[in-house]
């Protein structure tokens, strides 16, 4: 079941004193802080109370054959119902994750995967990942001309596919800032310098890693590609609370605009399309002349 792996990351509690005294902090966040080490390589460090110490030869995997609790599926899916906790629980097992993302990362070319795992004392305590030099979130793209708009959410989809083939599933795509709603900072999207989008965060509780398709986790991964290409494409907050008065003049907007109305109806009613589906979206905001952004 298990590939190659690459070696992982030792360090002494000296060691791990020097990086946080001595490395340039460059974020942290709920999970854990990013030291970056040069050389376009940085140290994610996962907060203590956040990490699981799992032996992974007794591991123990649902039925879809992923360490996280069986979730309801008889409700839609949305961005933010996903459960991130065992039955008994506990936290996703991120040490697990982060080998299944290192055993796939000669199979994923367009997007970097984590890459060796850091061990402190023995202890399992985060991975190395790339630095990507830009400040920019994908939602920066929304400002941009058409044609662009349309090259970015195009690449993206792109992006996305060849982790779904992979059995990687991106779940927290669209995102926002907790404390801030309105913020669309925290995308798990950057928007590099060359207008390349660049899916970040792949280290476990942001993705799920299975050995099968797993169509419940897909349709999470969906609900986000779907609302982060529209938000681009449309420079709306789909996101927001709306009234029915809101969810009707938005339906209109975008059926009046050139959106094909079966799509834009099944949107709204479910904030799900297939990648299919995301992809004659861009293709008709592409045609589209006037009406919109």
């Amino acid at each position: 079941m298990f590939g190659l792996r690459l070696d992982p990351i030792k360090l002494s509690k000296e060691d791990y004193d020097n990086i946080i005294e001595h490395k340039k902090n460059i974020g942290s966040g709920e999970d854990g802080t990013v030291y970056y080490m040069g050389n376009g390589i940085c140290y994610k460090f996962y907060h203590q109370n956040n990490t699981v110490n799992y032996n992974i030869q007794n591991r123990q995997l649902d039925d879809q054959g992923v360490n996280i609790a069986k979730v309801s599926y008889d409700k839609v899916p949305t961005y933010n119902t996903l459960k991130y906790i065992d039955s008994n629980g506990v936290r996703l097992i991120r040490e697990e994750a982060l080998y299944l993302a290192t055993e796939r990362k000669s199979k994923v070319e367009l997007t970097q995967l984590p890459l060796n795992l850091i061990y402190v004392d023995g202890h399992f305590r985060g991975c190395a990942v790339r630095y990507y030099r830009t400040p920019y979130s994908i939602y920066a793209a929304a400002n941009l001309p058409r044609a662009l708009k349309v090259k970015v959410c195009r690449n993206l989809l792109i992006k996305y596919r060849e982790l779904i083939r992979n059995n990687i599933y991106p779940v927290d795509l669209c995102q926002r800032d907790k404390y801030k709603p309105s913020k669309r900072v925290n995308s798990n999207v950057l928007l590099g310098y060359n207008l390349e989008p660049i899916i970040i965060d792949l280290d476990g509780k942001s993705a799920l890693y299975t050995e099968q398709e797993n169509g419940a986790y897909l349709k999470y991964a969906d609900t986000n590609l779907a609302t982060t290409v529209l938000e681009i494409l449309t420079h709306i907050d789909l996101t927001s609370d709306m009234s029915d008065n809101d969810i009707d003049e938005l339906y209109e907007e975008l059926v009046n605009a050139g959106f094909y109305e079966p799509l834009i109806k099944k949107y709204i009613n479910t904030y799900r399309l297939d990648d299919q589906e995301v992809e004659s979206c861009i293709n008709d905001y592409a045609r589209i002349k006037h009406g919109l952004k």
